[in-house]
């Protein structure tokens, strides 16, 4: 029954990674965002990690040639967890609109050096299986700290709301992960020698059989993304152009000039049926303002630009600023 579930969820886990990275490269394809394709490499790094580590704990002919091209396969793990942390922080730094600097790096070098160092041990028991991820699942906790902490400094806060609740998402699951490994490795035996893909301690020590948390917390994430890029890019195919009365539908129309951004925020105003004061508050939205600006701009308080900004986003049907901003790039 577990060793079912188990597979049930790494096939869900798969059909969700493939869909958010065809999203996510499709979004990157058409403008370019380093944002989308941070997001897409994160869930290609996953793929690749799960193939490797099919190749570790399950012996078939392809196991076997993994083991004898790469030799120790827990380093090339090593180095792709590794990756997935530096990914991790161009993810966190482009969503957040912050320019990663240099120092942000240093605790995934560490991190790094850490994995291909302790991969070397010659006898790998069950606590080494068991410490191997805590640096990665640490950072990501500490990672996440950091993300919600910069979204507290900015003024317009309540754009990344979404992303705060994959934030707060990432360190409860990440928490959950942690105390999983360590049972895990309690449970099959602290000292006991782990001795390869052919001759685990138990026929069900395999990861796919232990990491119900992990696996749980991919989904979610590829949801997340497939929703966010999803939705942007399906706005495309339900915008209209704005037309005026006088339009004749029997004469040929010439393709139309590009709108300038005043006609062009005008007609998505109008498409989203926006009300006069949330038509005043939507170019500012557009412009980056934060709330103080705006109400100091409309002479109105923050709790009503923030009463009309909530209004706009549920027309718009986005989630935060960064979405309205992308939908109105694709109207």
């Amino acid at each position: 029954m577990l060793q079912l579930i188990a597979d049930s969820l790494d096939y869900v886990m798969n059909a969700t990674f493939f869909s958010a990275i065809t999203l996510c490269l499709l979004l990157y394809a058409r403008y370019k965002s380093k944002r989308w394709l941070a997001v897409g490499t994160y869930f290609l790094l996953q793929v690749i990690l799960e193939l490797i580590i099919r190749a570790t704990e399950v012996h078939n002919p392809l196991t076997a040639w993994f083991n004898l091209v790469f030799g120790e396969m827990t380093a090339v793990k090593g180095l792709f967890y590794s990756a997935l942390l530096f990914d991790m922080v161009l993810v966190v730094c482009y969503m957040l609109d912050e320019k990663p600097k240099p120092i942000y790096f240093l605790s995934p070098s560490l991190i790094c050096l850490f994995l291909i160092g302790i991969s070397m041990m010659q006898e790998k028991n069950m606590i080494f299986y068991g410490v191997f991820f805590v640096p990665c699942e640490l950072f990501y906790i500490g990672w996440s700290i950091f993300g919600l902490r910069k979204i507290r400094q900015k003024e317009n806060s309540d754009s990344y709301a979404v992303f705060r609740i994959v934030l707060i998402l990432m360190i409860v699951s990440t928490v959950i992960i942690l105390a999983e490994d360590f049972y895990a490795s309690w449970y099959y035996g602290l000292y006991n020698t782990f001795v390869g893909c052919t001759e685990p301690v138990s026929p069900h020590a395999y990861i796919k059989a232990r990491s119900y948390s992990e696996s749980l917390l991919q989904i979610v994430l590829a949801c997340f993304a497939i929703q966010h890029s999803g939705r942007l890019l399906l706005s495309r195919l339900h915008a209209t152009p704005c037309t005026t009365a006088d339009d004749s539908l029997n004469q040929p129309v010439p393709e139309p000039a590009e709108p300038s951004s005043a006609e062009k925020r005008r007609c998505f105003a109008e498409e989203l049926g926006l009300s006069a004061r949330e038509t005043e508050v939507l170019p500012m939205l557009l412009d980056n303002y934060s709330m103080q600006e705006i109400s100091s701009a409309l002479s109105i308080s923050p709790g009503t630009v923030k009463y009309h900004t909530h209004n706009i986003y549920q027309k718009a049907g986005v989630g935060d600023r960064v979405e309205l901003i992308l939908k109105f790039d694709l109207f």
